[in-house]
């Protein structure tokens, strides 16, 4: 018995094929059009995530990852620009996902242990509870940008530079957002200690 033929015929390995038309063919399901895109931005996404992640292994795997994802959702599949830019900005968001949980797990393990061995006052502890309910209150009330730059710097703990590449901004942009969301902060902050 034969196989069934593929609607689309088969891509010659010799034949250039542009991204859009390999496009076209993923959101039929044609699994070489993806392999074919896979061999093609692959080195160069791998690089881009590791730039994040430091790590070749978890870079490998975030852009294995990405391309995973754009398969399992390839029949809405809608790429506006290029395919190479809608690539590099899901392993961007990829990379910083994984950094992001890698973080939240180590900060979990800190806060384990500092729950062995408590060093507040159940006091201190409400005081400060409370206190870091109404700073994060204030700081979901902040523009997106400037909440956007603070919460990168502190609970992703990203560099300047790391959070400009994330936004797609410069260093000097990402400065001003964080300082007018500083100051926008402190405002929020006192007008509720009155």
């Amino acid at each position: 018995m034969r196989p069934a033929r593929d609607t689309q015929p088969a891509l010659p390995p010799s034949v250039a094929v542009d991204d859009a038309t390999l496009c076209v063919r993923l959101r039929g399901g044609d699994e070489q059009a993806l392999e074919v895109l896979f061999r093609r931005h692959a080195p160069g996404l791998c690089r881009a995530a590791y730039r994040y992640v430091k790590s070749t292994a978890l870079a490998e795997e975030v852009v294995q990852d990405v391309l995973l994802h754009v398969w399992e959702r390839r029949a809405s599949l809608d790429i506006h620009g290029s395919v190479a830019a809608y690539f590099h900005t899901a392993v961007r968001r990829r990379a910083f996902d994984t950094l992001k949980s890698a973080r939240a797990g180590e900060r979990a393990n800190d806060a384990a242990s500092t729950m062995r061995a408590p060093e507040r006052s159940p006091l201190e502890s409400a005081v400060a509870d409370d206190l870091a309910a109404v700073v994060r209150a204030a700081l979901d009330r902040l523009p997106e940008r400037c909440r956007l730059v603070l919460q990168l710097r502190w609970d992703a703990e990203l560099s300047y530079a790391e959070i400009g590449e994330v936004l797609g901004v410069t260093i000097k942009a990402v400065e001003r957002q964080r300082q007018r969301g500083l100051k926008l902060l402190a405002r929020a902050l006192r007008s509720i200690r009155r």
